[in-house]
């Protein structure tokens, strides 16, 4: 298993990739800290203590005045932010689909040139990067033919890592057989695997 999960990182060496982290919200000031901290606060003595009619009334009272407080600030930035975008419905539906809570994750579109047609279809180049990446070992393999003897009986044995070359090393179906049943089943997604 190790010398696969090498093999592995050696071949398809992880690439270094910045992901932007979303911004804070402006409108949480020190004061709404403050007050997110004492809310918490009461609600846990509430929740725990025998409390007098009037300490009830006061503590109720106060989340009131703190969720107003959330509703005006939530409502100062999105003012805030219509005010200052260039295109004023896409960031209305921006301001709607965030209080919605729907995700504003952007859809990246695929294209594939082969020749001279160009393809779109999701499904059609998965399809075709499955079809390459099935028939590439067979292709190498056909083109180099190995000895009897494996490269892993050697000590030194040494890849080099390349960005823009991918290492296939020759793997039976017993051993991928084998590394699949090493492999930890998490029955929790679903997922089940019949190994005959």
């Amino acid at each position: 298993m190790n010398v696969i999960s090498a093999l592995f990182d050696k071949a398809f060496p992880p690439k270094l990739k910045n992901i932007s982290k979303p911004p804070k919200a402006v409108w949480i000031t020190q004061g709404i800290r403050i007050s997110s901290k004492n809310v918490r606060f009461f609600n846990m003595v509430k929740n725990r203590l025998l409390l007098s009619k009037d300490a009830r009334l006061y503590i109720t009272k106060y989340n009131k005045t703190y969720r107003k407080i959330i509703k005006e600030a939530k409502k100062r930035e999105n003012d805030r932010f219509l005010l200052q975008a260039t295109n004023k419905h896409k960031a209305m539906w921006q301001v709607i689909n965030k209080e919605l809570g729907k995700s504003t994750t952007k859809k990246q579109d695929i294209t594939i040139n082969i020749g001279s047609t160009e393809i779109v279809d999701p499904e059609v180049i998965t399809e075709l990067f499955n079809a390459h990446f099935c028939e590439v070992p067979d292709e190498l393999l056909n083109k180099r033919k190995f000895d009897d003897t494996k490269i892993f009986d050697y000590p030194n044995f040494y890849l080099n890592s390349s960005t823009k070359s991918l290492f296939l090393t020759p793997i039976t179906e017993s051993e991928v057989v084998k590394v699949t049943k090493d492999l930890k089943i998490n029955w929790r997604l679903g997922l089940m695997i019949y190994l005959t």
